[in-house]
């Protein structure tokens, strides 16, 4: 994946040992993305030490993508989700989260945050 700092990195190197990794498929243009932002932000603020969220972007411009995380406040680390990425994942909807465990094992995948909040 490519990080939006420009770096290039797998999951497994992104995430943290002993932590789960939230990936969070979103776009600017998705409400449902924006609606369930104030979730996602208290999910990560009150279990920092058992969960980190990676932003999965797509169907942004670098500049729209820019905008938004500034905009709404976003500071977890967020990359561009490419066309390959959303295949081999079978993403087809937006937002859509997976949960995967600290062992690298996809536990959940959901829709709906309040389906990855209700294990915390």
């Amino acid at each position: 994946i490519e990080l939006v700092s420009g770096k290039k990195a797998t999951l497994s190197s992104v995430q943290t040992e002993g932590r789960y990794l939230l990936l969070d498929f979103w776009g600017s243009w998705c409400k449902g993305c924006t609606q369930q932002l104030p979730d996602l932000k208290n999910l990560a603020s009150t279990h920092p030490e058992q969960i980190q969220i990676l932003g999965l972007n797509f169907g942004d411009t670098p500049t729209s993508l820019g905008q938004y995380l500034s905009k709404y406040e976003i500071n977890w680390e967020n990359a561009i989700a490419s066309q390959n990425v959303m295949e081999t994942l079978r993403i087809d909807g937006f937002p859509t989260f997976l949960l995967i465990d600290p062992e690298g094992k996809i536990e959940v995948m959901s829709g709906m945050i309040h389906e990855i909040e209700n294990r915390f």
